[in-house]
């Protein structure tokens, strides 16, 4: 039997991942995930952008930024105040 994680598990997973230095497999499992059907939420994609960010990883925290305002997941005017953060 195949059962597909929730949300609320897919940003446990990612969250832990960030947490724990391993914000490239976090991006890994969103890829991996959304491949599967599995549409991310705006807290997906905070999580992910938080944890780029932690790690340096600018360029990639504001390309996340970018794909979840296209996704529409996050306001515009919520992204500047994002990227104002980081």
């Amino acid at each position: 039997m195949d059962i597909a994680p929730d949300i609320i598990t897919c940003n446990s997973i990612m969250s832990g991942l960030c947490k724990t230095g391993q914000t490239g497999r976090a991006i890994d499992f969103l890829g991996n995930t959304v491949s599967k059907g599995w549409n991310p939420d705006e807290k997906s994609y905070r999580i992910l952008i938080e944890g780029t960010a932690s790690e340096g990883l600018a360029e990639k925290a504001r390309e996340l930024l970018e794909e979840s305002v296209a996704r529409g997941l996050v306001k515009t005017t919520e992204a500047k105040d994002i990227a104002m953060k980081m």
